[in-house]
């Protein structure tokens, strides 16, 4: 069993030198790969001609760092084919050359081309920085897109939802800036963890006016999306007339195209009895009915089916996925 680093000892005899793929094991485990976003331009780039003028930054790569000090042209290869091509300019640790120098990786030719593939094994290690297209017969280099993801020593790697890492572990995390959701990477694909887009603002449903309103008692009827694809309704209505009993087979209210659910949606649901009815000491049931957004004409359609002629009913509780 061995253990490192351990100090210097002036016995002369305690060995103390660390190896470079002991030192590259601790920091790759200890370590995210990516760009300090925060350092010189943060590895920015430019196009000047046939080469991406890449800005200086810091950045680790399989347990290396690297810095560049002084903006550095690469050239980009001419695409002497007839089809565009793809390119990509990386980071690329060699480690043999005890080095990470910039690299251009060259896409094939295609009426719809795509970026090539990354090295990434313990000898070469790519870590992808940006991308670019040269349409054929040398044309310019144009679509000069960022592929750099930032590193987040507090927490989750940072990147955008197209600038996730290439070639994930299972269990990496992101968080993406343009989206605000936590990503888990579980079973070969990327999984929400958590959303910041919701749950969302409740938003008023339009209720039918002529007949019906909101009931003091209860919370505006309102909806909003949970989570993405989840709709969530509450809020209590009554009918405009004060008193009067809820109509069986009504629609009471419409819902925006966006809450419209996939197909039919029923729901059982708190009522209370009208005035004057004998069942008023109880508290009694409806169904709320969501017609689906392929039933036109009267699709997004809240309807109420009820025996017991209600004074108002709640929406409170219900919630529907619109897939």
């Amino acid at each position: 069993m061995r253990s490192w680093p351990h100090a210097l000892e002036p016995d002369g005899e305690t060995p103390q030198e660390t190896t470079e793929d002991d030192f590259r094991w601790s920091l790759a485990m200890a370590t995210q790969d990516g760009v300090d976003r925060g350092a010189g331009s943060g590895l920015s780039a430019t196009v000047s001609g046939n080469d991406l003028v890449l800005g200086t930054g810091r950045g680790c790569v399989a347990g290396y760092s690297f810095a560049v000090d002084t903006s550095e042209p690469v050239g980009v290869p001419t695409n002497g084919a007839s089809l565009p091509r793809i390119f990509r300019l990386v980071a690329r640790l060699d480690v043999a050359a005890s080095g990470v120098r910039p690299h251009v990786l060259v896409g094939t030719a295609s009426s719809n081309p795509q970026p090539p593939a990354l090295v990434q094994t313990d000898a070469i290690y790519d870590l992808p920085l940006w991308r670019c297209r040269r349409n054929g017969g040398g044309g310019a280099i144009t679509q000069l897109t960022s592929e750099r993801f930032d590193l987040n020593p507090s927490g989750a790697l940072t990147c955008t939802s197209s600038t996730r890492p290439p070639n994930p572990l299972p269990g990496a995390l992101v968080y993406e800036t343009d989206t605000g959701r936590l990503m888990l990477y579980h079973g070969g694909q990327w999984r929400t963890v958590t959303d910041s887009s919701y749950p969302t603002a409740w938003t008023a449903i339009a209720l039918r006016s002529s007949r019906y309103k909101g009931h003091t008692n209860g919370y505006t009827p309102a909806w909003r999306f949970r989570t993405a694809g989840t709709v969530q309704l509450r809020g209590a209505i009554t009918r405009t007339t004060e008193g009067a009993a809820m109509i069986n087979g009504d629609y009471i209210g419409e819902l925006p195209a966006a809450a419209r659910p996939g197909g039919f949606v029923r729901f059982a649901t708190g009522a209370h009895a009208r005035t004057g009815s004998t069942a008023q000491t109880r508290g009694v049931s409806a169904r709320v009915e969501i017609r689906s957004k392929n039933a036109a004409p009267d699709d997004g359609q809240i309807t109420i089916w009820t025996d017991y002629n209600p004074e108002w009913i709640a929406l409170d509780g219900i919630e529907y996925n619109i897939s």
